[in-house]
């Protein structure tokens, strides 16, 4: 577990997250629920375009470097 929060000690990924929780509690929206909705071919696992296409339509907007970074603290085994 100390190595995914050690991933998480970035302040870029920090940053986004801070952001995607407020766009959730302002929408009054689950993880659970953004998780699902962000699995767009239903497979059970989310990739760069589906996260990236998601947070867009949450008026999230990322540079390639913050969705590295965020894609980085999540993906321990590095295949996208």
């Amino acid at each position: 577990m100390q190595r995914f929060l050690d991933r998480l000690n970035d302040a870029t990924t920090r940053e986004v997250l801070d952001r995607l929780v407020e766009t959730l509690q302002a929408r009054q929206e689950a993880v659970y629920e953004m998780l699902k909705r962000l699995d767009v071919n239903g497979d059970g696992q989310l990739d760069r375009s589906e996260i990236r296409r998601g947070l867009l339509e949450m008026r999230i907007a990322l540079t390639s470097s913050e969705l590295d970074s965020v894609m980085n603290a999540f993906d321990a085994s590095g295949d996208g």
